[in-house]
């Protein structure tokens, strides 16, 4: 029954990609667009109170030059207002 359950949410899992990448940057750029020039890692977070979101955050500024060195763009996707996600931002670069 496991497996059957995980194998459905995997042929659900494109519908994801497909709502993500109709999803605008803050710049009004389609995320599928960026995806078609360049690779890129798409970080999907919950909140600013988060500390998950916060967590990964901290580890994306310690590897952040390491995987823009390799011509990945990062795309973070949030639940949350751009003015409340702004301080968290500035906080990890």
């Amino acid at each position: 029954a496991y497996t059957g359950h995980v194998n459905v949410k995997r042929v659900a899992s494109p519908d994801v990609l497909k709502w993500a990448l109709r999803a605008r940057t803050q710049q009004g750029v389609p995320l599928a667009e960026i995806t078609q020039l360049w690779p890129t890692l798409m970080i999907f977070l919950r909140h600013a109170g988060c500390p998950f979101c916060r967590e990964t955050l901290a580890d994306l500024a310690r590897q952040k030059s390491e995987i823009e060195a390799q011509g990945v763009k990062l795309a973070l996707i949030h639940m949350t207002t751009e003015e409340e996600l702004q301080p968290l931002l500035r906080r990890y670069g």
